[in-house]
């Protein structure tokens, strides 16, 4: 049996392990237990609690305490939203927005924090950002934690003092964590339903504005996501940005820092993927040969018999019948009778940072990015190529977006046909397979937009422009 000779990472290894998991999270017992109790408890509380709000905000009987902070939402350093935040007392209400390519949640929150500061009643209302309805409900009272999600209600004792993790939130719920850890002796606290979260400071960061210098510390809170949340508080513990690669919420006046925020957030990301690379990556010097594997041949969709494969470098070397008694001069991977599978494919990825080791560790080893911030994707492609961080190989799409009001902000906006074909030219540098062209172009030019990629070589994909009927975008010299 001949087998070609590919990329070290075409072929993944994968063990089916066969196991049974009799476990329930927690929240889903404790909802199995009590639905209908928690939901007659979260709404009398919720009720409550949202009338001391409503009373709350329209009461300015007491200016010194009385507060509100606003912040700037960027996506790629384009304004893109708000978030408003009005304190009185104890009582917050929170006003959550922002669009991108026409989408975007819409977030109304009241939270009342209790005398330990953590949070005793909490209302999410609104809609995600693909307008699905959002009520989600939190209570605590008289030592009962209640609480309603999409997944359904839910309640528990807790046996000592927890935050409350909500499903909907704005990224303002970032401050009242941290300002509830930053009390607690080691920064770690269990959350419900489930759960830990932990803080860790990273670094002092003086932000510079019209305003002035702001002093503040750079913090990662860990526990929510698969990867924890890079944020900033002031000198008074006071919420100050919360950044990602691509996206950014700054408070008002020091938008300006925005671009810098967004590169700390991918070094900070960058160097905790380089520890975890440090304890589970091998490099090895010579062959290596992974034994006793079936392999996966998807033409005709069977495994073969136990098999070995040797792999030099980045090249497979070698796939012949699985031989025991065979020379140990190899480094060599025990298969156990697994499955050797071709690397996949992601044939529609939006790659980042975050994403690249894990879709390494699903068994994606390459992904066609349909779009992307060019200059963030361009230095991951970088980290990858350089071996610094561990990720799939990438083929890139340009991405060409018309301004509106609806417009992604991906790629290159343009505003006119010369625009739109200078992106063309843009992209045409080799080291893009195609362009993209997306919903807010004007589709008159989309004739000339193609003919030109085509003359350089590259594929044209996209999204119909709005307004266009699907025939006219695919062919629009046989309309």
């Amino acid at each position: 049996m001949k087998f070609s000779r590919l990329s070290i990472f075409s072929l993944l290894l994968i063990f089916l392990i066969s196991a049974c998991s009799e476990s329930t999270s927690e929240q889903e017992q404790a909802a199995a237990k009590s639905e209908q109790t928690n939901t007659e408890q979260v709404t009398s509380a919720v009720s409550t609690e949202q009338a001391g709000t409503e009373k709350v905000a329209t009461s300015s009987d007491d200016s010194a305490s009385d507060r509100k902070e606003l912040f700037s939402i960027l996506i790629s350093g384009t304004p893109v939203g708000k978030l408003e935040v009005v304190h009185d007392a104890d009582n917050m209400q929170i006003d959550y927005e922002y669009r991108n390519n026409g989408r975007g949640p819409t977030i109304k929150e009241k939270v009342t924090l209790g005398e330990n500061k953590l949070p005793i009643a909490w209302t999410i209302e609104g809609a995600t950002t693909f307008g699905n309805k959002v009520d989600e409900q939190f209570v605590m009272a008289g030592g009962n934690a209640s609480w309603k999600d999409t997944t359904g209600t839910g309640s528990t004792v807790p046996e000592e003092a927890s935050l409350y993790v909500a499903q909907e939130g704005s990224p303002y719920q970032l401050s009242i964590y941290a300002r509830a850890l930053l009390a607690d002796e080691d920064r770690r606290m269990p959350v419900l339903p489930s759960g830990e979260l932990r803080l860790e400071e990273i670094e002092k960061i003086t932000l510079s504005a019209e305003l002035g210098e702001l002093s503040t510390t750079a913090y990662a809170l860990s526990g929510i996501e698969l990867n924890p949340t890079y944020f900033l508080l002031d000198d008074d513990n006071d919420f100050v940005a919360v950044m990602s690669p691509g996206f950014a919420i700054v408070r008002e006046g020091y938008e300006a820092e925005e671009e810098r925020l967004r590169d700390l957030a991918a070094e900070y990301a960058a160097k905790r993927f380089e520890e975890i690379q440090k304890k589970v990556a091998n490099n090895f010097d010579g062959p290596v040969r992974i034994n006793n594997v079936h392999v996966f041949n998807p033409a005709t969709k069977s495994l073969t018999e136990p098999m070995s494969v040797t792999i030099e470098g980045n090249k497979i070397m070698n796939v012949a019948p699985y031989d025991p008694d065979a020379s140990k001069e190899d480094v060599e991977i025990d298969g156990a009778g697994g499955t050797l599978i071709a690397g996949m494919y992601e044939m529609h990825g939006h790659l980042g940072q975050n994403s690249a080791l894990l879709n390494i560790a699903a068994g994606i080893t390459s992904v066609r990015d349909m779009g992307n911030n060019n200059e963030v994707l361009s230095e991951l492609i970088e980290k990858i190529k350089s071996g610094r961080l561990a990720g799939p190989r990438v083929i890139r799409s340009g991405f060409i977006e018309g301004k509106s009001p609806f417009s992604a902000n991906n790629g290159i906006l343009v505003s006119n046909q010369e625009e739109a074909l200078e992106a063309v030219r843009t992209y045409s540098n080799g080291d893009y397979y195609q362009i993209k062209i997306y919903n807010s172009m004007n589709p008159e030019w989309v004739p000339a937009m193609v003919k030109l990629a085509h003359e350089n070589g590259l594929k044209v994909t996209g999204h119909v422009p709005a307004g266009r009927r699907h025939a006219l975008a695919i062919a629009p010299d046989r309309a």
